[in-house]
Parts: C-alpha cells; sequence; structure tokens
C-alpha cells in the first residue's frame, strides 16, 4: 500500500533532517484545513446559486 501526503509551499530550506517530519506533517495539516475551508466556500455559493434559481 502506497500512502501519499500533499504538501505545498514547503521551502527549501525548510529540507533537513532533524525534525523534517514534524514540519512535513505541520503543513499537511494546514493545506488540508485550507481545502476544507474552500469546500466550505463552494458549498455556500452552490447553495446561493440553488437558491436563486
Amino acid at each position: 500500500m502506497i500512502k501519499t501526503i500533499n504538501i505545498q509551499e514547503f521551502l527549501y530550506s525548510d529540507i533537513y533532517e532533524n525534525g523534517l517530519e514534524d514540519r512535513i506533517k505541520e503543513n499537511y495539516k494546514k493545506l488540508k484545513k485550507y481545502y476544507e475551508e474552500q469546500d466550505k466556500i463552494k458549498n455556500q455559493q452552490e447553495q446561493i446559486i440553488k437558491e436563486e434559481e
């Protein structure tokens, strides 16, 4: 089984061994939260469009 983690805006200067796993996990959590917020906005906009129809 292959497991993947998506990260974004991870600085090259942050790629060093000491604490790397923690920095990756934190970046992943931030990206996941960002996408959840964007999904919420999209759902609200779709609901408004449906109500206007």
